[in-house]
């Protein structure tokens, strides 16, 4: 079963249903392509709508798109007719277009996937993210941009599954929304953007696992605010941060999905080489960190968590 389109087709009003096969776009389409999903039956049928996706190869039968034959296209919906089947979609190849993934469904990066320095890959927060599965492997390499839908509020999990990676690169840009987390290896060492923050922190703010952030003048996170860090932590020699209390202040991510412990970020590290302050009430939180080194001091009157390696150089001092 093939279907090849080289010129412009509308089908708003209308569907294009393959049995399996392949769907290879040239041209434009703006409507709906219905696909039995390796020609089963009707319960597992999957409805995938496709805005102006130029230049596109899209494998209906397996629902594969290989991101390196994209433009730019936006995918608007990855659903089954029924609540039998959710929807699934895999993408691999190399993006150096822009790519839109809207709908409620699943997407797996599988094989070689990746978005190339000139590439932008738009993620709605409806569909659940992977790289790999239970039957294949992906690496996932970032050197473009990696960013919500515009509009979308809240946090985009990627999950990273074992035995599959994540890799992210220099200059790569990955929004402080979109968390990669899971089992398997996750490399955002490349990618460090450095961040310096001198200015007291008195509204909620969170820092993406692509920025390296330092403390380089005393400030203060006021109460009721929250300071997020999913990259890298320094505090330099000399500098003071205070969390007063209401306060936090959150290094790594360690959110539970279900059973599954594995929805974490892990942070690069905490490097404290001037002094933190926990005022009685505050909290400070490293929930997942490869590395802490203090060679300077903490001083907590309020809420100490840690979930990492700890190495004192210098004082540590925990008051109830």
């Amino acid at each position: 079963v093939e279907f090849t389109n080289n010129g412009t087709v509308n089908t708003s009003n209308s569907n294009i249903t393959l049995n399996g096969g392949v769907f290879t776009n040239n041209g434009t389409l703006n409507g709906n392509v219905k696909a039995y999903l390796n020609g089963t039956n009707a319960s597992e049928q999957v409805s995938v709508k496709v805005k102006d996706l130029v230049g596109g190869e899209f494998s209906v039968g397996c629902l594969t798109l290989d991101m390196s034959t994209v433009v730019s296209g936006e995918i608007i919906e990855i659903k089954g007719e029924d609540n039998t089947y959710t929807g699934e979609l895999e993408l691999t190849g190399t993006l150096n277009g822009t790519l839109t993934i809207n709908g409620t469904g699943k997407v797996t990066f599988v094989g070689d996937a990746s978005v190339g320095r000139s590439g932008t890959l738009y993620l709605g927060s409806g569909n659940d993210y992977a790289v790999g599965n239970a039957e294949k492997t992906g690496q996932f390499l970032l050197y473009g941009t990696l960013t919500p839908v515009k509009g979308e509020t809240g946090t985009i999990d990627i999950d990273v599954i074992t035995k599959s990676r994540f890799t992210a690169f220099s200059g790569a840009k990955l929004s402080g929304a979109v968390v990669v987390t899971g089992a398997g290896t996750i490399d955002v060492s490349k990618a460090q953007n450095p961040q310096s923050v001198s200015e007291d922190i008195s509204a909620d703010k969170t820092y993406g696992q692509l920025e390296a952030v330092t403390i380089i003048d005393s400030l203060t996170i006021k109460s009721g605010y929250t300071l997020t860090v999913l990259g890298e932590l320094i505090i330099e020699d000399g500098v003071t941060l205070t969390i007063e209390d209401g306060a936090e202040l959150i290094v790594g991510s360690a959110r539970v999905q279900g059973d599954n412990a594995s929805y974490n970020a892990i942070a690069i590290g905490v490097t404290v080489d001037g002094s933190i302050i926990v005022e009685n009430g505050g909290k400070l939180t490293i929930a997942n960190a490869y590395d802490v080194t203090v060679n300077g001091s903490i001083e907590s009157d309020g809420t100490f968590t840690v979930n990492s390696d700890v190495t004192v150089n210098g004082s540590v001092f925990i008051d109830d």
